[in-house]
């Protein structure tokens, strides 16, 4: 048997695919492409405590950072995205003030989960499911704009 060496991109999909902080400087890359991410301790914050959510030491989690701190790329798109590559059974329900954010960080999402990046970090993830809903097949990541409701099965 050979080994071959890894490439940086090749080490870089892998660290993503187990560690977080490194999944979502990944995902702020492609959806801010050309804009450096500042690293301020809330964000090393924030990936420590979803991390803790989802290696299930801790349950519950409220997140309060001033506005345009990435709460919600870290939390609806790149936080769902990777919880969805690591269990693709995982159901996540994104909620939002209003509308319009909902709409955006869907698109967001979608366009992290369609891209090359988590194919490459999480090659076995099955694609998303149908937004049809079904107690059968509800989808995996619903996302719901203030004033508005969310039933589930």
């Amino acid at each position: 048997m050979t080994l071959r060496a890894l490439s940086p991109s090749e080490l870089l999909l892998a660290g993503a695919r187990h560690d977080f902080g490194a999944f979502l400087e990944l995902t702020f890359a492609l959806l801010s492409p050309g804009v450096p991410l500042a690293k301020g301790w809330y964000l090393s914050a924030m990936v420590r405590a979803l991390t803790d959510i989802a290696d299930g030491s801790n349950r519950r989690l409220q997140i309060t950072v001033p506005p345009r701190h990435l709460k919600s790329i870290t939390t609806t798109v790149a936080f769902a995205a990777w919880m969805l590559g690591r269990d693709p059974t995982y159901r996540i329900i994104c909620a939002s003030y209003g509308q319009d954010l909902a709409v955006e960080l869907s698109r967001d999402f979608r366009k992290l989960v369609q891209s090359g990046l988590s194919g490459l970090s999480f090659p076995r993830r099955r694609p998303p499911l149908s937004r049809t809903l079904t107690p059968r097949s509800a989808p995996v990541r619903a996302a719901v704009g203030w004033p508005s409701a969310l039933a589930g099965p």
